[in-house]
């Protein structure tokens, strides 16, 4: 099955607290292989981007959410 997609994933694993970026079309085929083989994922995608820095901008807005969030326990 061929799968298109060139835009980019921004993608966090809570269990290795990393992030990751690839494109769509690698993330779905990956995606796809651990559903065929019963494996398990753990990342999360977070964002689609046309470009790299475009992801970079979002995570380090999700990082900062993120801790503003765990110092106040809300978004607000």
């Amino acid at each position: 099955m061929e799968i298109k997609g060139d835009e980019y994933v921004l993608l966090h694993s809570e269990k290795g607290r990393n992030f990751h970026i690839e494109k769509l079309r690698v993330m779905l085929s990956s995606m796809q292989r651990a559903f065929v083989s019963s494996s398990k994922n753990d990342y999360r995608p977070l964002a689609i981007a046309e470009t790299i820095d475009e992801l970079q901008l979002i995570k380090d807005k999700l990082i900062k959410e993120r801790a503003k969030f765990s110092e106040t326990g809300s978004n607000s």
